[in-house]
């Protein structure tokens, strides 16, 4: 889902389209082409024309003309970053300034951009660490329910032997056995991808992707770490909020032990914590809707259910026994791993990212 909108063609893409007259959208494979409308992606409960009229969940872009406008929208959290400069706005490199993820732009066929921006909200206080996880639960049945009652493409899923990506596994396979376990690494040398490798390497997370040419969905494990609240950094700023810290609370035999241990020696650094905890949670909220992982990448579709800042809402309201679980060994996770298939634990690693492979 990697694109450009100028007033010329940029050849790093394949692909090129006038939307208004001298405006011009340029872009990898896998887009699709409805009146007034260029769009790639999904949405969880709709199609994704329905989609570009509206904000819905999933993880979608949609250039949508209106007259001599063209507006950039994207589902409720957008999955990739932006930027614009007086050339071009894109998302395949960084020009001008960013345009965060709170905005969205509509622009001109002289590339003059108007912007609107939206609040997110943390609420949910009051509820129960048990009523807290129900909630998650039934927000990630939801999902995956929603997604594959409107989806037609063959679906992959890659273990990495990671809690995030046995959790994804275990929610698929409640639903469905249509799909393939992928138990190899590849990528197809596409026109965009040989053009563009390394930029779009520099992005973390598609250092660790999959690209076939015909069309799919790969089920990912994205913002698991950030919205279930295991990120060094906003892990570190909630327990601070409770008066603790990761350096207190780890155990050598934790999960997370040898990971967050790198952040420590690093000198784990999150500043001053408001002593407003609501403000604390609002903070993690803002930083975790700019910590862009998996869009799409040609005719590869990425489903990222953990994608969903809803889920990072609950959690935030955990309690600080809870939190300190969660971040010493994935606890919420583990419990929902546990609701719908036991036996898929042990094949979790024993620690994050340390000879992950090592129970599949």
């Amino acid at each position: 889902m990697f694109f450009a909108l100028s007033t010329q063609q940029d050849p790093r893409f394949p692909n090129h389209q006038e939307l208004l007259p001298g405006l011009w959208l340029s872009h990898d494979d896998g887009w699709h082409q409805f009146p007034h409308v260029v769009a790639k992606g999904y949405a969880n409960d709709r199609t994704l024309l329905e989609a570009a009229y509206s904000t819905a969940r999933g993880n979608y872009c949609a250039f949508v003309r209106r007259a001599d406008t063209v507006t950039i929208q994207h589902d409720r959290d957008r999955a990739f970053p932006l930027w614009a400069c007086d050339r071009c706005i894109t998302n395949l490199e960084p020009c001008g300034e960013p345009v965060w993820a709170d905005c969205t732009v509509t622009v001109d066929a002289s590339m003059q951009i108007t912007r609107e921006w939206h609040t997110q909200t943390v609420t949910h206080s009051g509820l129960s660490d048990a009523d807290i996880v129900d909630q998650v639960h039934a927000r990630l049945l939801d999902t995956f329910d929603s997604f594959l009652r409107h989806n037609t493409l063959p679906i992959k899923m890659f273990v990495t032997g990671g809690v995030d990506t046995t959790l994804a596994w275990a929610y698929l396979d409640h639903f469905t056995k249509d799909y393939e376990i992928v138990d190899y690494e590849y990528i197809k040398f596409t026109p965009f991808w040989k053009r563009n490798r390394e930029s779009v390497r520099r992005f973390w997370g598609y250092t660790q992707i999959h690209l076939w040419e015909e069309p799919c969905v790969m089920v990912s494990g994205a913002m698991g770490d950030e919205n279930f609240l295991r990120g060094p950094n906003t892990a570190e700023m909630m327990l601070r909020a409770h008066g603790t810290s990761l350096e207190q609370e780890l155990d050598p035999a934790d999960y997370h032990y040898k990971h967050f241990k790198k952040y420590i020696d690093a000198g784990l650094d999150v500043g001053t914590i408001d002593t407003d905890i609501a403000k604390v949670r609002e903070k993690v909220m803002q930083i975790n809707s700019n910590d862009h992982q998996h869009w799409h990448l040609d005719n590869t579709l990425h489903f990222t259910p953990f994608k969903d800042s809803r889920l990072l809402s609950l959690i935030l309201h955990s309690s600080k026994d809870v939190l300190i679980a969660q971040a010493r060994d994935a606890s919420i996770n583990r419990r929902l791993i546990e609701r719908l298939d036991p036996l898929k634990l042990s094949k979790v690693s024993a620690f994050k990212n340390d000879l992950a492979l090592q129970n599949l």
